[in-house]
């Protein structure tokens, strides 16, 4: 399984918790993560947020040669080794978004997907085989507001949610900041509380 690890640091700032997200994927995957700092699209859109987040269906565009794609936001925390044995080449590996929130489950019955399987887009590994649906997502964005990770999920809803590989939720942990606890628990926090981690 040849893995290529890839986050996003589009302004000065990002990119410093870029490289702070990167160093701890380095320490505990071996990995040697890339960091995105330039747009490979030049769509325009109303503002730069959404633009920086197109970018993000364009990987397997931008790293031709990566066989599977890691990609992680830079608020992203990787605390532990990842346990690779459980990712499938031939499924879409992600974690479920916080399905058991009552605004999530209105959203998605919004959109028309099973918020049981509604991952959040944060953080995936994925095969090259899969480029179709960042492909098809390109298509329908931004499709509604969660932008990447709603066009993801509409095009894996409407194509079969068997495409999936749910991971364990701990590694992607959307909520670290509500909860009691030391972040060392989880194998990876993902919100702004990464920062402090990342001591940037």
């Amino acid at each position: 399984m040849n893995i290529t690890a890839v986050t996003m640091g589009m302004d000065e700032q990002n990119y410093k918790y870029a490289q702070g997200a990167s160093a701890r994927v380095e320490r505990f995957t071996g990995l040697k993560p890339n960091i995105v700092s330039e747009f490979y699209s030049d769509r325009e859109f109303d503002n730069i947020f959404t633009k920086i987040i197109y970018n993000k269906l364009f990987m397997f565009d931008m790293y031709p040669d990566a066989e599977m794609i890691m990609y992680f936001d830079n608020d992203w925390c990787l605390n532990k080794p990842i346990d690779f044995s459980l990712i499938k080449e031939d499924k879409f590996n992600a974690v479920l978004d916080r399905y058991w929130a009552e605004f999530l489950q209105v959203h998605c019955r919004n959109m028309g997907v099973d918020v049981n399987k509604y991952f959040n887009a944060g953080f995936w590994i994925v095969h090259r085989n899969f480029k179709w649906i960042f492909d098809k997502a390109k298509n329908i964005y931004p499709y509604s507001a969660f932008l990447d990770q709603d066009s993801l999920n509409k095009v894996i809803n409407e194509h079969g949610t068997q495409l999936m590989n749910i991971l364990p939720d701990d590694w992607n942990f959307l909520d670290y900041h509500h909860t009691i606890g030391n972040y060392n628990d989880f194998t990876a926090i993902h919100n702004k509380s990464a920062f402090e981690i990342h001591k940037l």
